[in-house]
């Protein structure tokens, strides 16, 4: 759409502010938000015709739509006699949530530019679904979730559907009663909660909840969680100075750093190893790997893994470089981490260096 190119250019007389006597004029008389959609409704005229112009709005300098300016407007005609009955305009144009800014421009007929009708700031209201994923429960094989989900678009019920391990999946209906919810959005009706479940294996899983949408607006997540249903067993280890590397399943889904309580980490100078060792302020420590062992190699890795950092569970802490302890990281996760002994910890904390910010990989 190139017909007001030159005005939203800035190289017309228009556009410099000079608007001559054969230049169309008019108004943009309303401007309409509604979920979704913009509409605008006004006049125009162009003196070198009796007949209707072509009006054109821009939303955001981008999307664009035209009309004719050939309605009746008898309020238009009484007040400019001799140009016609039919020059009021409506136009429509599907938007997004949000901010936006709309312009509308009257196409010029013969000698003259085309002109603006008026610019006007607007925010479209997002009538996508919202609720609270609330809780997720694993029993005797089966995961369930409950919470509420509500659309702005309808009274009635939507659906709401999870997702587990981004494969398997259900829906059902947000119809159940849920008067606290009711009494939080009087408007939107009575019945939106709902309870979904789904069979599942041992182990760790991640559940994500969604709420399908109704009417204008997008589909909306409502949360994801990880559940841990028995058996599950967790490592945790800090060498290799690996920072924060959630291995489930061997695949690692995010780098961040996951803090276990009643730990401080320390470096040695010259060296980039960290070291988990007890502190009295109770405060954060790390731990490096955390992943899913399955029940019939749990005791065989676990093994394996003392071995490799020179731990005899058999043989006391004071004999020891390192101490096993199972921990429970920031997200619940429970987690075994090598903590210093209590030599190697005591040297540690007189010689070491203590790494304040949890971020050891850049030492």
């Amino acid at each position: 759409m190139l017909l007001a190119a030159a005005f939203l250019a800035g190289t017309g007389p228009a556009a410099s502010g000079a608007v001559s006597a054969a230049d169309p004029f008019g108004q943009l008389d309303r401007l309409i938000a509604e979920p979704g959609r913009l509409t605008v409704r006004g006049w125009a005229i162009d003196p070198d015709t009796t007949g209707p112009v072509i009006v054109q709005m821009y939303v955001d300098s981008r999307e664009n739509t035209m009309a004719w300016a050939n309605q009746p407007r008898p309020d238009v005609e009484a007040a400019y006699p001799g140009t016609g009955p039919d020059h009021g305009f409506t136009m429509s144009l599907d938007v997004s949530p949000g901010a936006h800014r709309v312009c509308v421009f009257a196409i010029n007929t013969g000698p003259g530019n085309h002109t603006t009708l008026g610019c006007r700031s607007v925010t479209v209201p997002d009538t996508s679904p919202f609720g609270n994923f609330e809780r997720v429960s694993v029993e005797a094989g089966r995961l369930t979730v409950r919470g509420w989900a509500i659309d702005p678009d309808t009274t009635g019920p939507v659906i709401v559907q999870m997702y587990v391990d981004s494969r398997e999946n259900t829906m059902a209906w947000a119809n159940q009663p849920r008067p606290d919810v009711e009494a939080a959005y009087p408007s939107a009706g009575p019945d939106h909660g709902f309870t979904m479940s789904l069979d599942v294996s041992p182990g760790a899983h991640r559940v994500c909840v969604f709420a399908i949408n109704t009417g204008p607006g997008n589909h909306t997540t409502l949360g994801c969680r990880w559940v841990a249903g028995p058996p599950f067993f967790v490592y945790g280890s800090l060498r290799h100075g690996q920072s924060g590397y959630y291995l489930i399943s061997g695949r690692t889904t995010s780098e961040v750093d996951s803090r276990m309580p009643g730990l401080d980490m320390y470096r040695l100078s010259g060296s980039s190893f960290p070291y988990a060792v007890p502190n009295v302020a109770n405060t954060a420590g790390i731990v490096g790997e955390v992943m899913r062992i399955s029940p019939d190699q749990y005791s065989y890795v676990v093994s394996r893994l003392d071995r490799y950092e020179r731990y005899d569970p058999s043989q006391p802490p004071t004999n020891q470089t390192y101490v096993r302890e199972l921990r429970p990281t920031q997200d619940g996760l429970p987690s075994w981490v090598y903590v210093a002994g209590t030599r190697q910890a005591d040297y540690l904390r007189s010689a070491g260096i203590l790494i304040t910010s949890g971020d050891f990989l850049r030492w």
